[in-house]
This record gives C-alpha cells, structure tokens and sequence, in this order.
C-alpha cells in the first residue's frame, strides 16, 4: 500500500474513530439529562409559572379574572395579602366569543394536576358525537378527551414523556375555578428521596439589605414584610422590590452540580413582567429565558420559575423587571443532587436538606 493511500486509511480512521468518540459522549450526555430521581412539585394556587389571559381584575364585560381566598374577605385595601387557598375565577357569557378565558403553563416532567371546577353545559364525548364541552385542554398542542371534574381534580396525566411540556387551557363558555397546580418533574440526583437531596436556600435580601450571595445592579428596595394595610397585621417575608426604571438585576453564579433551581417572587397589583436568563440553557428547555408576570390583585409569595439543571454545567443566572416593570424577589432554592457523600450532607457548598415538595 503507498504512503498517501495508508495516510488516507489512517485519517479516516481517526475521523471514525473521533466521531465514535463524540458519539459516546453525546449519547452518556443524553443519559445524565434524563432525571434519576422523580418527584412532585406543588407549585400552589399562587405560582406566577401559570399565565391567566386576559388579565386579571379587569372590568365584568372583559370577562378577565378574579382571585379570592378562603381566608381573606372581601372588602379589599391596595396591598393586602390573600390568606387560605387561592381560587382563580372567570366565566364566558357567550359560546360564540371568539377571546376564551386562557390559563397556561409550561414545565419540564412527565406529568401534571390542576385542581379546580367548571360549570356549563356538557355533551360526554363518544365516537359518534362530538363533546360540547364548556372548557378545551391541550397539551403540546394536541387536544385531551375530558371528562367532568371530580374530587376537585379539574384534569390530570401522568403518562407524558418526560420532557418539555405547554398546557392550554380555555374556557369557552360557563364559569370556570382554578386551584393549584402540582407538576411532576425530575432531576439528576444520587439520592432516591427528594427528601435527602442536600439543598439550599439563598434569601434576595435579609436584614435590610441584598444578599451577597447575589451581584446586584440598579436600586433594590428591601423589605422585611407584607401586608399592614386594611386591617391586616404585618407579615414577616424578606424580599426585594426593584424597577426597570433603575436599571435593576440580580445576577449569581450557580453552584456547580446544581441539579434544580426553584425561584420564589411575590405577586402584586404593582408589579408586572419578571425577565429570568439561566445560562446556559437547561437541558430539554427550548430556551434559556423566560418572561413571568406577576401581577395580581393580591399580594402573595408565588413560585415564579422551577427547572432541572445539569449538574455537570455550571450555570449564570439573571433576573430583572421587564420594560416599564417592578418585580419583587423572595430566594431561590437550589438542589444538588449529585457528587455528595451520604456523611457529609451539609458540609459541600452550603447545601443541606429542607422539604418543600410533595
């Protein structure tokens, strides 16, 4: 054989060789995103991760939403907090309205529960009739068959590929409630409880000031407490209001083998549009940020954003009001759930142990 043709054999057999090995690497990459550890994550009846469209508390004729509570009455004062379990309410005075009430969410996991009710008229769904149903769900664009709710279990399914999921709701005609919203999602973790996953809670402020944990930008308002108005005590909660008007952001530098991040804001009637940036992307989301509203006619402490990460990626994480907003900001929570010592628990990177999943 010449040199020149046993050169050539020899470069193509590096490029096998290089493209076996990439190969290798993508597909053990591909294993680690895939969780090792399931579990259920209640994002409550207050989470901003759920947009309700059109917005809320606007006049009746807009057929917008309402939220009560069963512990707060109705006479309301600007700034008071709901208290007891959140209901979010609308209803549709025609069929034939052409904007339905929408309740939305997207989360990566395998599965879902939003509890609730629904009024109106309702033809079951056969193979020879089609349903008239006074509500449409889909998920990932594909339309579910429903049935009537039951134990307050307005829809469920717990049979999707673990991935990223969009859930539509509409209302198109009737009255509709929306409770809370449990998803079940994953990440990669050593242990097999999200019990004994070693966790950490940085809060945005404390003290009167902002976190060092946290580089800031802007002007950051710090507060030690909500409500005091209408009658209502003061309610210990530390949290940090910040306006685009200032130019504010918070920015941090993950801790490496963070397997989950949960970011808590607080809901408003003067707050707005929350802009979060993980970089890079978390595996299996379409994009590295998000756009949360978080304004509601009540105040509230609300899960805002939850997501699994790599833990093998160290990541940058950023948060800011959008254009014209203020957000106020609680903590983040942060799981490693990889490359811990079963003894040593709380001993890497402050992580230890809370319970805060269901």
């Amino acid at each position: 054989m010449s040199t020149s043709r046993r050169t050539q054999h020899l470069m193509m057999a590096g490029m096998w060789r290089s493209l076996l090995a990439t190969l290798l690497v993508t597909s053990a990459a591909a294993r680690v995103f895939e969780p090792t550890l399931l579990f259920n994550l209640d994002l409550g009846d207050m989470s901003s991760a759920v947009t309700y469209v059109p917005d809320f508390n606007l006049p009746p004729e807009r057929a917008s939403w309402n939220t009560t509570f069963s512990e707060t009455p109705s006479s309301y004062v600007e700034g008071m907090v709901g208290k007891g379990s959140a209901l979010h309410n609308s209803y549709m005075v025609s069929k034939f309205r052409f904007t339905p009430v929408v309740g939305r969410f997207n989360f990566v996991g395998s599965g879902f529960v939003v509890r609730g009710s629904v009024t109106g008229d309702w033809t079951p769904a056969s193979s020879d009739v089609n349903p008239l149903l006074p509500w449409v769900c889909t998920v990932n664009n594909y339309v579910l068959r429903l049935t009537p709710p039951t134990n307050d279990i307005l829809v469920q399914n717990s049979t999707l590929p673990f991935g990223y999921q969009k859930i539509w709701m509409a209302l198109e005609f009737g009255s509709w409630s929306l409770g809370a919203v449990t998803i079940m999602t994953g990440m990669v973790a050593e242990a097999t409880s999200i019990d004994n996953v070693p966790t950490r809670v940085e809060s945005v402020a404390s003290k009167g000031k902002i976190n060092p944990f946290f580089t800031h930008k802007g002007k950051w308002t710090v507060s030690d407490h909500i409500g005091g108005v209408g009658g209502q005590d003061r309610i210990a909660y530390d949290h940090a209001v910040g306006s685009s008007n200032t130019g504010a952001e918070l920015s941090v530098t993950l801790p490496p083998r963070t397997s989950y991040i949960i970011i808590n804001g607080t809901t408003g009637p003067t707050y707005d549009k929350l802009y979060i940036n993980i970089s890079p992307a978390p595996p299996l989301n379409p994009a590295s940020f998000a756009w949360v509203t978080t304004r509601n006619k009540w105040v509230s402490d609300s899960i805002v954003y939850a997501m699994p990460l790599d833990p093998r990626v160290v990541y940058n994480l950023s948060m800011a009001p959008a254009l014209n907003s203020s957000v106020a900001l609680h903590s983040i929570t942060l799981y490693s759930g990889v490359g811990i010592g079963k003894n040593n628990a709380t001993a890497f990177d402050g992580f230890g142990t809370v319970g805060i999943v269901c």
